[in-house]
């Protein structure tokens, strides 16, 4: 049978029967109420510590009090319809998130307050007033501690707080104030009002079913509804595939498209702008702006002299592996988003001078062809460099890959760069490509034209390829620095032995005669065979008394057989 309830200002605890109960009186005291099953109705002037549970089926409290004042200590369950005399509520987040309807009974009212109290924030959650406010009257919303809200369909004032707050309006024509904090703001549809006020606020339309257009400088944006805008710094477009167009002002922004082919346009100041996955168009302007691609058709523009900028790929979703700069923007680092990532990305800039750098996966680094010297850093995995100046700087050190530097011009591989393959950019290329290596070991290849070919330091291979090839000698001698010559060719190609190290050989030219020998054995047979070819191993040697009285060192290796004389050799 139903039972009713009489609350005191002291201490009540009830708990309701299966029936429709009844609760009424004055509940300022610390509570316990269960309604139990059946349709309970609450009927009290003021709610304050203590919880207040309706039970089960649809459970009504009614606050008569002139200011429907709840207390932050008090917890609300299982409650349907929160119904209203007065023209104002105190409460917290999570006690309207426990009801289901909140109804005005007063009538005339041109707007009803709801003040949000010791209020909780999460990111990606909003207390959604759309559904549970059902009233005609104006809604406005104030806040004291951060706080996500959604308004309702009609048009609603929402009051931040000093914290980072977001506010959404939803339908009707809003206004929405984020006072301090670094807020988020979103009209929704309707000619919305949004002010940031102070701290870093974002205008987004994650939800939009249209494309937007959005100019932070002239304070407006259009696509749902014509929204004013005060003090935004960022901005962030539409979902589902929407193409915007995302202007930002004089100052610093933060702006990302989302999904679509949008078009991004930082203006002045230090901007991040990012398109999401779509092809998008971004435009950094004057100061140090970055710029994040994710698709190969991404375009970046920037401004000669406009500032230090930073193109960064990444990823998403697996599928990124291109990315090559617009040949007329400035840009001066082209890098992946993490140094530490596993998916590959190929990398190429421009004619203006990059620093360009890779990742953990085998990155293919292009310096873009004649004009700036570049800095390219493929750091983990097996890297390919195609450089394109001679005064590009590589990047590399011991255990980070077996990597390649693929030139199309006279490259000179700086000492200490741990690169072990060392070529032209094509081997049928005609055009002569000198290349020469540093301490390490290196493979190093020609094309068909005439190179020169210098090992330096370690015990290198060299491949001359087609045309009239040189190969250099000119580091000192060892056991550790002994080259192999794969392909050379008697009726094409020279030896160059350099007489800092050669020293018995003071004359530069073609060596003279009687300072070669070719034997079986490697070994001198007279008074000045300095270099001596062994022909059944290809060995050469360099015997610096030239008599055998001391043994000679093997500085080369090369094919066994061939009719090697001293016209193959010239001293430089």
């Amino acid at each position: 049978m139903a039972q009713n309830f009489v609350l005191t200002s002291g201490i009540d605890v009830f708990t309701g029967t299966d029936d429709a109960d009844t609760f009424s009186g004055v509940g300022g005291g610390l509570d316990l109420l269960k309604g139990g099953g059946g349709n309970d109705l609450f009927t009290i002037d003021e709610l304050q510590m203590g919880v207040l549970d309706g039970g089960s089926d649809t459970d009504t409290v009614f606050l008569t009090g002139d200011e429907n004042r709840i207390s932050t200590d008090l917890t609300f369950r299982n409650v349907e319809i929160l119904d209203l005399q007065a023209p104002k509520l105190y409460a917290t987040v999570s006690q309207l998130d426990a009801i289901s309807t909140l109804q005005i009974n007063a009538a005339g009212l041109e707007r009803f307050d709801i003040l949000l109290e010791g209020t909780m924030y999460h990111p990606n959650w909003y207390l959604d007033l759309s559904t549970r406010y059902t009233s005609s009257t104006q809604l406005r919303v104030f806040a004291d501690d951060a706080v996500n809200v959604m308004g309702s369909l009609r048009g609603d004032l929402f009051y931040g707080s000093a914290f980072d707050d977001g506010l959404r309006g939803l339908g009707g024509n809003d206004r929405l104030i984020g006072n301090s904090g670094n807020d988020k703001l979103n009209g929704g549809l309707g000619d919305d009002y949004l002010n940031g006020g102070s701290g870093t606020d974002t205008v987004w339309f994650e939800y939009a079913t249209s494309g937007v257009t959005v100019d932070l400088e002239a304070g407006f944006s259009s696509g749902e509804g014509n929204d004013t805008l005060v003090s935004i710094e960022n901005i962030r477009g539409t979902s589902r595939n929407r193409s915007d167009t995302l202007l930002g002002s004089s100052g610093a922004n933060s702006i990302y498209g989302d999904t679509g082919n949008d078009t991004l346009d930082g203006r002045g100041g230090n901007d991040i702008l990012d398109g999401g996955p779509g092809a998008d168009n971004m435009t950094g302007g004057d100061g140090d702006d970055i710029f994040y691609v994710s698709h190969v058709d991404d375009s970046v523009s920037e401004l000669t002299g406009g500032g230090f900028d930073i193109v960064i790929a990444r990823a998403i979703n697996f599928t990124f592996t291109d990315y090559v700069l617009n040949p007329l923007a400035e840009i001066e680092s082209l890098r992946t988003s993490s140094s530490t990532g596993t998916v590959q990305i190929n990398l190429t800039g421009n004619a203006f001078s990059q620093s360009i750098t890779g990742n953990a996966a085998d990155n293919t680094l292009s310096d873009g062809g004649p004009g700036g010297a570049d800095t390219l850093r493929g750091l983990l995995g097996n890297d390919i460099y195609r450089v394109y100046n001679s005064g590009d700087v590589i990047v590399e050190v011991a255990g980070q890959g077996r990597d390649r530097v693929a030139s199309a011009v006279d490259y000179l591989l700086a000492t200490g760069v741990s690169v072990e393959i060392l070529t032209t950019n094509g081997g049928s290329g005609k055009s002569g490509i000198d290349l020469t290596g540093n301490e390490l070991v290196q493979s190093i290849t020609g094309n068909a034209g005439a190179n020169i070919l210098n090992g330096k330091g370690g015990s290198d291979t060299l491949t001359g390829l087609g045309g009239a090839d040189a190969f250099v000698f000119s580091t000192a001698l060892g056991s550790g620095n002994v080259d192999t010559i794969t392909d050379f060719s008697v009726a094409d190609d020279t030896i160059r032995l350099d007489n800092a190290i050669f020293t018995a050989l003071s004359s530069t030219g073609t060596l003279a005669s009687g300072y070669f020998r070719s034997n079986r054995t490697g070994l001198a047979e007279d008074s000045n065979d300095h270099v001596i070819y062994e022909q059944d191993t290809g060995k050469l040697y360099y015997d610096a008394d030239g008599t055998g009285a001391t043994a000679g060192i093997l500085f080369a290796r090369t094919t066994a057989g061939l009719s090697l004389t001293s016209a193959d050799f010239l001293v430089i």
